[in-house]
């Protein structure tokens, strides 16, 4: 279940990125010096890509979320205290040879 809701989190937060990314700039510091752009741009054009950009920011807050609760429902450790620290554990540290 996890590894699905994690695989759709990345694929709506790569697409959230690339919708930022294709809506049109506003001028500097978020529309504050953009004065007479706005009204010569076309909201119509925009529309579909904002709302689409509001769609995938509420699908990436519902699926951090939903790993949120996945993640700490589960009883199992962490990856670093299952893997990691247990080979480290296991492994025989080599021993340096003193000089004579």
């Amino acid at each position: 279940m996890a590894s699905i809701l994690l695989t759709i989190h990345i694929i709506v937060a790569i697409s959230l990125v690339i919708s930022v990314l294709l809506q049109r700039s506003e001028g500097g510091l978020g529309g504050l010096g953009g004065g007479m752009s706005n009204i010569m741009s076309s909201q119509s054009g925009n529309s579909f890509i904002t709302k689409l950009t509001l769609f995938l920011a509420t699908g990436f807050i519902i699926t951090s979320l939903s790993l949120a609760i996945v993640s700490g429902n589960s009883n199992k450790n962490s990856i670093i205290e299952n893997d990691i620290i247990k080979n480290i554990k296991e492994k025989d540290v080599p021993t340096v040879p003193l000089a004579e």
